[in-house]
């Protein structure tokens, strides 16, 4: 009785209506949360291979003109259950989340986790600490944009130093496989003081 008092307001605020049709049958896509600067490069390469996806963005003026260019895109908050699943990510092949804030990160990945247990995910983060976090969700692939900016910058430097590009790209795989070794972070967590 209470809560059906803001009946009509819902019904204002939410104008997501139904989805397209197209979206009621789409299985084996990628879901995207989040198409910023970082989200649309994986739009990009997806168009071009011309795999299926659909996109969840938060900012309605972004969504509106995402759609209008054709693209398939749900208006909504990536880390709430309900908008998950109006993409179907119980059916998708693969979850990429390029949300810029850890919490709604970890939200999100929590009820993907719930949705859909076994879906892999490729996730954006920020911080060492929610290397560790994401990584007791489940998430297996983590990418820190800053990090990876700072490895490429370095690796440019050490050509422009005269290194050989083969050597600076060794070099920089392996710093980042020590930053990126989620398995030690987990066991050296699970494994308390010697």
């Amino acid at each position: 009785p209470f809560l059906a008092r803001f009946g009509p307001i819902w019904k204002a605020i939410d104008r997501q209506g139904p989805l397209p049709a197209q979206f009621e049958r789409m299985q084996g896509h990628v879901v995207i949360l989040g198409y910023g600067r970082v989200g649309e490069l994986t739009g990009h390469a997806l168009s071009s291979l011309q795999r299926d996806f659909v996109i969840i963005e938060g900012d309605l003026p972004r969504a509106r003109t995402l759609s209008r260019s054709g693209l398939n895109v749900i208006w909504g908050d990536a880390a709430s259950e309900h908008v998950l699943s109006r993409a179907n990510v119980d059916r998708a092949t693969l979850v990429v989340s390029a949300l810029p804030d850890e919490n709604s990160t970890l939200l999100a990945i929590n009820n993907l986790r719930r949705i859909a247990p076994a879906i892999p995910a490729v996730v954006r983060a920020r911080a060492r600490d929610e290397l560790r976090e994401l990584a007791r969700l489940g998430v297996e692939e983590v990418v820190v944009p800053e990090y990876e900016g700072g490895l490429e910058l370095m690796s440019q430097a050490l050509i422009a130093l005269g290194y050989p590009a083969e050597d600076a790209e060794l070099y920089r795989l392996a710093i980042r496989d020590i930053h990126y070794d989620i398995e030690s972070l987990i066991h050296h967590e699970t494994a308390g003081p010697a």
